[in-house]
């Protein structure tokens, strides 16, 4: 504790000194603007917790507290910077009451997360943003994902650039006050001017979604259909009951299945529903067929965090579940709530081959009939439904043959009288792969700091109608089976990254070297550098032919600066 109080000590007058010999514009001074804004705070733990140094004024509202709107890890965030630089002492409760009260009081409306919510699921994009002033000074440091998912006061946004000021001195020649575009003007200028347009504290999205939001009804049975890169789809159902008590907390009892390799795993977790459509919650796995799962065998003990969007009906819920301590790992989700009608989550495999021996193409989905015949399943010409092998409410195996004349391109799916569009595809040949993710990035670690793994997967497909690959009318086959490896990319004489920065399995996972220098490398010189990932694949009934593809992977530093505060002691974590 004494530690922590002089650590914040130190950082706090340092602050202060640095700014103050920085001189910066007037526009960064916290008393330059004033705002009329800001919410009431009507939580005595929050006051009691907060309120010897946030004070109150007339109305209720709080410094600062009452003048910013935040998602949970926001909220989550300013907390763990409170007790880790403020010495701040708050037990588990506590800690967690407080961030249920700021994020639902003083949250986003869901038309604000959503262009964003890529931020919250850890997920990996590659983005273009409006402002290329604001790009630059932002997110040259951190995504721009975490000013996107705030909402300031004018004053709030300025205090926000003078704490940066304060905590990183180096900012200001980095890029605040470095490079702006006409004389006397400083790029933070112009991005504290964008982002008080961008991400006001009053909006009307917030509004009207304050005033219409309630309990959100999301028990009962689902269907879930994602994906999973290394392993392909996934088909399941997903149990939600109420926690007793409360309004805003359930319980989960989730199955699911990989078509591909036959695993099927359950697991049971608990959610936090935040704001009235923000979920939050974490499962474990209970059990499992078949062998042990990629993200158990990274050392997770088969735990993942789900972060999901809820949308206003109560219809659908989608997001993506991670593995926490490597959020590289993970499953795109998309859950439809199960109802007396039959409903379709998706089939398997997801082309077929024309002219090919007969295929066992199975249906996944809730409600599916069980006394299903061939007659009541139509793929389109050319496609024969032989035989309903085995049916279940959940699932149906049907045996289908595909004749050489049949059309390449997207086929709907009738299963008495429903109509899936573009359940599956049809193809003659495959022309060329894609590697995806388009471009990978891992980190070197696992002595001082933790490794970044990359994995990558093989995408097989037809080039069209016209013949031209990279055209509107191109037909995407689907996961394919190739082999891996890394060839150099070179960039100097003799460049040997390849032999060094890690290796590659047979499922597409990289995993980086070590961190550190490296004895057995010229110069003594770290693991680090770049690589082509290359994969090869020989399409079946093709006359021995092989298609390549490759894609960039740079493997680079460890993370030694983590924006989760990962170092907190876990009592004071909420």
């Amino acid at each position: 504790m004494a530690m922590k109080t002089l650590w914040a000590l130190i950082v706090g007058l340092s602050g202060l000194l640095l700014v103050g010999a920085s001189q910066p514009p007037t526009s960064l001074d916290p008393g330059a603007v004033a705002s009329p804004e800001g919410y009431p705070v009507r939580n005595d733990l929050l006051v009691r917790s907060c309120g010897a140094c946030h004070q109150m004024d007339e109305e209720g509202r709080m410094s600062r507290i009452s003048f910013l709107r935040k998602t949970p890890e926001g909220w989550q965030a300013s907390l763990q910077r409170m007790v880790a630089l403020q010495g701040v002492r708050l037990d588990p409760a506590t800690a967690a009451n407080i961030v249920r009260y700021l994020s639902n009081e003083q949250g986003l409306a869901p038309e604000e997360l959503r262009p964003v919510h890529f931020e919250v699921e850890r997920r990996r994009v590659g983005m273009e943003y409006p402002d290329d002033n604001t790009l630059e000074t932002c997110g040259a440091c951190h995504s721009m994902g975490m000013a996107m998912t705030q909402r300031r006061s004018p004053e709030e946004w300025e205090l926000l650039a003078a704490t940066h000021q304060g905590y990183y001195p180096r900012v200001d020649g980095q890029r605040f006050r470095r490079g702006g575009a006409r004389p006397g003007e400083f790029p933070v200028e112009r991005a504290l001017e964008h982002l008080k347009e961008a991400y006001p504290l009053a909006t009307r999205e917030w509004a009207e979604w304050s005033a219409n939001r309630g309990p959100a009804r999301i028990e009962g049975d689902w269907i879930l259909e994602g994906w999973e890169v290394g392993r392909g789809a996934v088909f399941g159902r997903v149990e939600i009951t109420p926690v007793a008590g409360s309004a805003d907390e359930f319980t989960t009892r989730i199955r699911y299945h990989y078509p591909e390799d036959g695993e099927t795993l359950v697991r049971e977790g608990r959610v936090i529903l935040y704001t009235g459509f923000q979920w939050r919650g974490r499962s474990t796995e209970v059990g499992g067929e078949g062998a042990a799962s990629r993200m158990q065998a990274e050392g997770t003990r088969g735990e993942l965090r789900e972060v999901m969007f809820v949308e206003r009906d109560w219809g659908e819920i989608h997001g993506r579940w991670f593995t926490g301590a490597h959020d590289e790992f993970g499953l795109d989700v998309r859950l439809r709530r199960a109802g007396s009608a039959p409903v379709v989550a998706g089939v398997f495999p997801e082309s077929l081959r024309s002219g090919s021996a007969p295929t066992e193409l199975r249906i996944f989905g809730a409600g599916l009939p069980v006394d299903l015949r061939p007659q009541d399943v139509e793929l389109g010409q050319g496609v024969e439904v032989e035989a309903v092998v085995a049916s279940h409410p959940d699932s149906l195996r049907l045996r289908v043959r595909v004749s050489g004349e049949a059309p390449v391109g997207a086929r709907d799916l009738r299963l008495r009288g429903q109509v899936v569009p573009r359940a599956l595809v049809v193809y003659d040949r495959v022309d060329y792969l894609v590697l995806e993710p388009f471009a990978g990035l891992a980190r070197i670690g696992g002595i001082v700091m933790p490794k970044q793994y990359q994995p990558f997967e093989a995408i097989a497909w037809h080039s069209g109608l016209d013949g031209r690959r990279g055209t509107d009318d191109d037909v995407r086959i689907g996961r394919v089976a190739v082999t891996w490896d890394l060839v150099e990319y070179p960039v100097t004489f003799e460049d040997d990254d390849a032999r060094f920065v890690g290796t590659i399995d047979a499922r597409g996972l990289f995993t980086p070297g070590a961190d550190g220098l490296n004895p057995e490398r010229a110069g003594d010189r770290n693991n680090m550098g770049d690589v082509w990932v290359r994969a090869r694949h020989r399409p079946e009934g093709e006359g021995g032919r092989v298609l390549e593809a490759r894609t960039h992977l740079v493997v680079s530093a460890p993370l030694y600066m983590h924006w989760d505060n990962w170092m907190l002691e876990p009592e004071v974590t909420p």
